[in-house]
């Protein structure tokens, strides 16, 4: 077997393969024994039916196979030699029949490719991301303390007004801005007045009220809510008490020191313990949210080429899915086969519309390609690079992160992590959870070279 590489502009190579009448007759004859053996004929024992029987009966799919081993082993082989990363298949621009196996014969093939770009890590210092120290006040120590304190306390029921760190059973319910119903059960909930449990007006409506009162408000959520059915949404609350409970008497004596964790002895030991996890939470908290920073940073540092294929594929992605680029694209090409000469564009995100002229929508789909181009060049790359990571750094998925977050998919379905993962679809769910940790260890590792 011949191999010659002939390196095409940006990432295209072309690979050109010769295979000898030997080769050919070699790969063949493997795979004829290794399924001679198998088959079995009337009037013949397995093992031992003529050659030419078989090839009659089996032949196209030997010399098929033939054909895909043939393949295989010359790019497994052109990989080693030229050290090269595959980005997709390759085209074949000159390809054999498999029937052409049974003639034994020399047998050329030629194929195009791209691929992957080799991508050099980013020196600590070439990223500008401020680093922080996370630090704990010892208003927090005290306020964390509190609450502690107020977890293991006695409590006695009580029919007054509400006061600060009362213990309440309460129903929220009210209506949606749109129609729907807030806890339409009327599910009662536990809360703790001055623990922020509650939005701060809905916690603050309920202090001086006592079992008879009736609690009326109107809350706006603000438009990044967490909760997407209450975004930027206005609901109007009803709050009824059905229980008030009174925090008793509560010293941290040793007794009460061990009821948080047994190695505690004193109230030191317990202000310490409690910096100690404040500190590990703050780290936690400031390491997330410099990964976040860190992944919009690396996507407008990282400059490399990339296989051509991949932002063709990636750019029309974005295309389907931006509603904005299909509703214009579909009302300015029908507004060129009526030859009419404007277009009334919705923009959805601002509600808002527009009414351009052909020309005038033409350039502005022009505009919205190229945007795209733009976010896919930019996804890709970061995606290349953090693969990278992965691959020279060995990283593994944490199963125990990826399954919380599966069943955590799974309880907003309303569904069996179980059931969930039989289906097609949740193995692809479950998959995308793993590549996305993956890459969140990819980022950490990232992080952590520029701020170890």
């Amino acid at each position: 077997m011949e191999l010659s590489l002939e390196n095409l502009p940006g990432l295209k190579r072309k690979l050109k393969i010769n295979f000898s009448p030997q080769d050919v007759a070699e790969n063949y004859q493997k795979i004829f024994k290794k399924h001679q053996h198998q088959i079995k004929l009337p009037g013949f024992r397995a093992g031992k039916v003529p050659q030419k029987l078989i090839e009659q009966r089996y032949g196209e799919s030997l010399q098929a196979q033939t054909k895909e081993q043939l393949v295989e082993k010359a790019f497994s082989e052109a990989t080693k030699k030229y050290e090269l990363q595959l980005a997709y298949s390759p085209i074949f621009e000159k390809d054999f029949d498999a029937k052409d196996v049974k003639e034994k014969k020399e047998i050329h093939l030629v194929a195009e490719f791209e691929i992957l770009p080799q991508v050099e890590m980013v020196a600590s210092g070439s990223l500008a991301i401020q680093k922080e120290e996370p630090k704990v006040t010892e208003e927090e120590i005290q306020e964390r303390s509190h609450a502690l304190k107020l977890h293991f306390c006695t409590y006695q029921e009580v029919t007054d007004s509400v006061q600060k760190n009362d213990r309440l059973t309460v129903v929220i319910e009210g209506d949606i801005e749109g129609g729907e119903a807030f806890n339409p059960k009327q599910e009662p909930q536990v809360v703790q007045v001055g623990q922020k449990y509650l939005q701060e007006d809905l916690e603050e409506a309920l202090y001086g009220k006592n079992l008879e009162s009736k609690i009326e408000l109107t809350h706006f959520y603000p438009p990044d809510f967490q909760e997407p059915k209450l975004r930027g949404k206005k609901v109007d609350f009803r709050l009824q008490i059905l229980k008030m409970e009174r925090p008793q008497n509560w010293q941290w004596t040793k007794e009460n020191v061990a009821l948080v964790s047994p190695e505690l002895k004193t109230e030191e030991d317990l202000k310490k313990w409690v910096k100690d996890r404040l500190l590990e939470n703050k780290k936690q908290e400031l390491e997330a949210k410099k990964v976040e920073e860190l992944n919009l940073v690396l996507k407008d540092h990282l400059d490399f080429a990339i296989p051509q294929k991949y932002w063709e594929d990636t750019a029309q992605n974005y295309e389907k899915r931006d509603v904005r680029f299909q509703q214009l694209k579909k009302e300015t090409e029908k507004a060129v086969s009526e030859e009419k000469k404007t277009v009334l564009f919705k923009n959805e995100g601002q509600a808002t519309e527009e009414t351009l002229s052909v020309k005038e929508a033409q350039k502005k789909l022009a505009e919205f390609s190229e945007e795209f181009k733009t976010q896919a060049l930019k996804e890709i790359r970061l995606d290349l690079y953090l693969n990278q990571i992965i691959q020279n750094q060995s990283l593994k998925p944490k199963e125990e992160v990826v399954f919380h977050s599966f069943q955590h998919l799974c309880r907003s379905l309303n569904m069996q992590p179980e059931n969930l993962i039989k289906a097609d679809y949740g193995k692809r769910i479950y998959n995308q959870l793993v590549e996305e940790d993956l890459k969140r260890q990819a980022l950490l590792w990232q992080w952590r070279l520029i701020a170890p």
